[in-house]
């Protein structure tokens, strides 16, 4: 039987790499009205996951730390609406270029999500763990709460 290797996913690489992937896209964007719009929302919200989640990695506290990831998760909700309206529309020539970096950001994880929003007063046990060999969406892939026994 053949042995699984596992793959270890970098999630700052990853964010990285994602912006560059949304910059890339603002750049065919059209030099209109509704164009120049959607590059400015797309721009904002679809890069600053990246340097979030550096900002997450210097937290204060457990609670600053998941109120710094739920910025990233938010910001990453705004992007994937952003990408399918650009579909929709569609206001690049290849709409389908934006297939994979949606798949990228749309597999939120709601019980993680729902963890957060009840987690934002840490109690006592909760443990805070990254997760950077995650191959989901970046949502699922960020964080990880346990409670400690």
């Amino acid at each position: 039987m053949k042995e699984m290797k596992k793959q270890t996913y970098d999630l700052e690489e990853r964010l990285l790499e994602y912006s560059v992937r949304i910059i890339k896209i603002v750049e065919q964007l059209p030099n209109t009205r509704t164009g120049n719009h959607v590059a400015g929302k797309l721009l904002r919200s679809g890069t600053s996951p990246y340097p979030n989640h550096d900002e997450a990695q210097a937290a204060e506290s457990p609670k600053d730390f998941i109120h710094k990831l739920h910025i990233s998760l938010k910001e990453l909700r705004e992007t994937h609406r952003w990408l399918k309206l650009i579909q929709r529309i569609p206001l690049i020539k290849k709409p389908e270029l934006c297939d994979d970096i949606l798949q990228e950001t749309e597999g939120c994880n709601t019980e993680k999500l729902h963890r957060l929003n009840c987690q934002r007063q840490v109690p006592d046990g909760i443990v805070i763990k990254h997760i950077s060999h995650y191959p989901q969406s970046f949502s699922a892939s960020i964080f990880e709460l346990t409670r400690q026994d």
